[in-house]
């Protein structure tokens, strides 16, 4: 251990605020990733026939995924809390911006709630990255037994 201690670490992907303001990045989120896997039958069934009476995978594996952001997007998982951002001074960061930088679509607005930059820098974000479940070429009128998500989260 002692010979990979270091001082210092650089990392070089990471974006500048913007070009016309030096900066130095001094903390970053990290990322834990997993995946979800719910199942909930031992095959499909005939949803007309069992319909309302047994869950299907999809269903209660959205419903997980629904529960991990409250109704204005922040996440709502207990222990991950804000980075202590008391004394710093973050750069504005407007709606308009937000927008053209993200290509975020009209009628689309922001999550979360706090400052731009505290979403970015000091809040934990959980995203849904990737669904396995039947695709919807091949969907029929079953219910479904099983179906992961992949989850990533910075914190």
């Amino acid at each position: 251990r002692d010979v990979l201690a270091a001082d210092v670490i650089v990392i070089a992907d990471s974006d500048n605020w913007s070009t016309d303001i030096p900066s130095l990045t001094v903390s970053l989120r990290g990322l834990a990733d997993c995946v979800v896997e719910v199942a909930t039958l031992d095959h499909g069934l005939h949803s007309g026939m069992w319909g309302g009476v047994v869950p299907d995978a999809l269903t209660v594996l959205v419903r997980l995924l629904a529960s991990l952001h409250d109704d204005d997007g922040n996440v709502a998982v207990d222990g991950l809390h804000e980075t202590d951002v008391a004394g710093r001074d973050f750069p504005d960061y407007t709606p308009e911006r937000v927008r053209s930088d993200t290509g975020l679509l009209d009628g689309v607005g922001e999550i979360g709630s706090g400052s731009v930059a505290q979403r970015l820098w000091a809040k934990p974000a959980i995203t849904v990255i990737g669904i396995d479940t039947t695709p919807i070429a091949r969907a029929s009128n079953t219910l479904i037994a099983q179906a992961r998500a992949k989850v990533s989260m910075r914190v």
